[in-house]
């Protein structure tokens, strides 16, 4: 089946989200990042690195008092390979740190920021990024009990602690999948809150597919982080009191609570604004932040049509030559007659 557009969404699908790119500056700690290649020591969180007066070392904190100096530029690291939930696909750019205090909380919506995503907190020690393999050698680690790890890549964030004690001025390798993935479900660390309105598209099923536990698949009454509305006569199995897209549509207000928004084509081009003003909503919600996957007749929404009456916002309508469905045999209404891979 056709599909017409990944607009503002990170890259293919949902994998774009966690494998955000590093092209602006951030700060990790007292440090900043130039925006590194891929792989990249970000910082050796040396306990002796002085600033201002040389000839005073400020007294070591926390972790960094368990950093040890090994001779014949040796290190002690830790590696391994960062995957998607479902422990597959090697997810790069994440960034993998030792935190020196206490994570802060992520707060979801849209934010004006290129990698969509939340700020590096917790005081990091030391950080690194993945390579395009996933791959990541965090140096200068802490030799002690319970050293914790943190991954993080837009919203998603898991913090893991080391089983045992690293082994001074060598690598110690992380080979445990289970261990450096990024987060299944909410009690596995942070996930971005998604809103998935349903379609003849099975979409659905992909987030599942890249790991997303089922249990956070709810209605938007429920607590999951994945939220589901319900398209023109179509519902994602497993999900009851899901209520209407085209409420949700035309609530600017429930649109901003979400990180993403993903909309599965209804095999029609339906006019959105039933029930609110859906193309103005989209609009505010991308102009601050919001990532929108859009599948096929959802292009509507930014170009113009004659079942949308051109109300896609001008802005949106002019990104892009869109070559909407006047090019390309419309696909018949749903039926039971319909290829049965357009079922649910």
């Amino acid at each position: 089946m056709r599909k017409s557009l990944a607009f503002g969404f990170l890259g293919a699908a949902l994998a774009v989200v966690m494998a955000c790119g590093s092209t602006s500056p951030r700060v990790f700690g007292d440090e900043v990042d130039g925006g590194g290649s891929s792989g990249e020591d970000l910082e050796g969180g040396s306990s002796g690195f002085v600033k201002g007066d040389a000839s005073v070392a400020p007294p070591c904190v926390g972790l960094a008092c368990m950093q040890v100096a090994c001779g014949g530029g040796a290190t002690t690291s830790v590696s391994g390979i960062v995957w998607d939930p479902a422990g597959k696909n090697p997810v790069y750019n994440v960034v993998v740190y030792v935190p020196n205090a206490p994570l802060a909380d992520i707060k979801h919506g849209p934010v004006c920021d290129s990698c969509g995503g939340a700020p590096i907190s917790g005081n990091p020690l030391v950080t690194t990024l993945t390579d395009a393999t996933g791959a990541f050698t965090l140096k200068n680690v802490p030799v002690g009990a319970d050293i914790p790890i943190v991954m993080q890549v837009g919203k998603w964030r898991r913090q893991i602690t080391l089983k045992t004690k690293p082994i001074e001025c060598q690598d110690n390798p992380i080979t445990d999948v289970q261990l450096t993935r990024l987060p299944r479900n909410k009690t596995e660390g942070d996930m971005p809150l998604i809103a998935l309105t349903s379609g003849c598209d099975p979409i659905h099923t992909l987030v599942q597919k890249i790991g997303v536990d089922p249990a956070e698949i709810t209605a938007a009454s429920g607590t999951g982080m994945v939220r589901v509305y319900n398209g023109r006569g179509y519902t994602v199995p497993g999900v009851t009191g899901a209520t209407d897209a085209y409420a949700f549509w035309g609530s600017l207000t429930e649109m901003m609570k979400y990180d993403i928004i993903i909309n599965e084509c209804e095999c029609s081009p339906y006019a959105r604004d039933t029930m609110g003003p859906a193309y103005e909503n989209m609009r505010q919600y991308l102009d601050t932040g919001g990532r929108v996957f859009n599948s096929h007749y959802h292009l509507n929404f930014f170009g113009s049509s004659s079942e949308n009456g051109g109300k896609a916002a001008q802005e949106l309508q002019s990104a892009a030559n869109w070559a909407l469905w006047s090019s390309c045999a419309a696909l018949p209404p749903f039926s039971e007659e319909l290829p049965k891979k357009l079922r649910w």
